[in-house]
């Protein structure tokens, strides 16, 4: 595996002081280092792992170079964990060692696997458990409630990471409680990924909770600390989302001096999506503030902002009774000179604009009576059938007689779960559609 020196350098001089210990001291360049250990990497397990989670914590700084050295070191790790012989795991630190692994992007099968060739019963039962269940997508079961174990363990070196799935549970369950579980896992881990990741929840659940003071409060937090990870296009997104729909009760100051934090290009983005996000619902205020915004930008694309503001004012002239003036004004701009994101917007605007300036014909007042009168039919007929279905159905008290209440937050945590998966899907795409802008 060939790795290039400047990416790596800062990763490389952990290593060293990591590994030095176990007779491996590196003076070859980083390609020949990667190669060497690929063949035989005979540091000890839980020296990997800190190398580990030093590079993540690296990358979430901003340091997106480590990133290949990540998924070097996950697959050193991995390598090096299937190996393993149960005796090796006499050392309380390879244990946990392993159990860092999972949770950090590690492949959930191998920690299955050493769990199934544990014969000496190093790996607690309970809390292998734990993260087995949770890697897997399921509920965790324990003997005593979680809040007590997160208690036992925060002190150790899982504690932070059981603090995150415990924090997890109760935020797939929209748990407002889950935020206590979240400062403690980021708390017990200051400029860590986990920390980056913790708060990034926190600000999601704040917001579906409608807690806008303490979303802001997460959010300054998290801009100040992580405005270079490259997870903060979910980060954007959020900020995107709690101004869309906290408009009037938001304080505008303290959100501009959180998007200040990031960098310029993300900034821009920003304002460009809260814009266009007012004109698709009708928000002429919310676009015309993100607008000016915009323009506080002295760069290259100040025309490119002007362009952006005329358009959007003219599809909100659409709604307001001024159709053929902003058709026509519309018309005038040029659409290769728009984004992909904005060229189905003017397509959208252009054949609204004209099928509400066509002029009625007999034929389609026909075609609109028609309508109407089987629409009318319809809808009767409907009500018709759903009283006979209401008056003929059994009463019954629960909607599912057979259902357990472990069954039913078992369904909600996995429809959590769902929603956070269609979230994320939905950050990628945007992110996609960015990209191409």
């Amino acid at each position: 595996m060939m790795l290039n020196d400047r990416k790596f350098a800062g990763a490389r001089r952990f290593l060293i002081a990591t590994v030095v210990g176990a007779g491996l001291f590196i003076s070859q360049p980083s390609d020949i280092f990667a190669q060497q250990q690929a063949k035989d990497f005979s540091a000890p397990l839980y020296t990997l792992v800190r190398s580990l989670q030093y590079v993540q914590d690296s990358v979430v700084a901003g340091d997106f170079s480590a990133m290949d050295m990540q998924r070097f070191l996950l697959e050193q790790v991995d390598r090096k964990l299937r190996e393993a012989q149960p005796e090796d795991f006499d050392d309380p630190r390879n244990v946990d060692a392993a159990l860092i692994y999972a949770m950090s992007g590690g492949n959930p099968k191998t920690l299955d696997l050493i769990v199934a060739r544990d014969r000496y019963g190093y790996f607690d039962e309970e809390i292998t458990g734990i993260m087995r269940a949770y890697l897997n997508g399921l509920v965790p079961t324990t003997k005593k409630p979680m809040k007590e174990i997160v208690e036992e363990y925060l002190d150790t070196s899982l504690g932070p990471y059981i603090a995150l799935i415990a924090a997890n549970v109760k935020a797939a369950a929209k748990d407002i409680k889950s935020v206590e579980l979240f400062n403690l896992a980021r708390l017990s881990s200051p400029g860590s990924l986990i920390e980056e990741a913790a708060l990034r929840r926190s600000i999601l659940i704040s917001i579906n909770s409608d807690m806008v003071g303490q979303a802001l409060k997460f959010a300054h937090i998290y801009a100040r600390r992580f405005s270079k990870s490259p997870y903060n296009v979910q980060f954007s997104q959020l900020i995107i989302e709690m101004i869309v729909q906290n408009l009037e009760a938001i304080d505008e100051v303290i959100v501009d001096e959180i998007i200040s934090y990031l960098p310029r290009d993300q900034q821009k983005r920003i304002y460009l999506r809260i814009a266009r996000t007012g004109v698709v619902d009708g928000n002429s205020v919310m676009a015309k503030k993100a607008l000016q915004k915009l323009h506080l930008f002295e760069d290259e694309n100040a025309a490119y902002y002007e362009l952006l503001s005329n358009f959007y004012a003219n599809i909100r002239d659409l709604s307001l009774g001024e159709t053929r003036l902003a058709y026509d004004k519309i018309k005038a701009i040029k659409r290769r000179s728009l984004s992909p994101i904005d060229k189905p917007l003017y397509d959208a605007a252009v054949a609204l604009a004209e099928q509400i300036l066509e002029l009625p014909t007999e034929q389609s007042l026909a075609q609109a009576r028609k309508y109407k009168l089987e629409k009318n039919l319809a809808v009767a007929e409907l009500r018709s059938v759903n009283l006979k279905k209401l008056s003929e159905a059994p009463k019954v008290v629960n909607d599912d007689p057979l259902a357990l209440p472990n069954d039913v937050e078992f369904a909600n945590y996995m429809k959590g779960r769902m929603n956070t998966v269609d979230e994320v899907d939905a950050l990628l795409e945007a992110a996609a559609e960015e990209d191409k802008s």
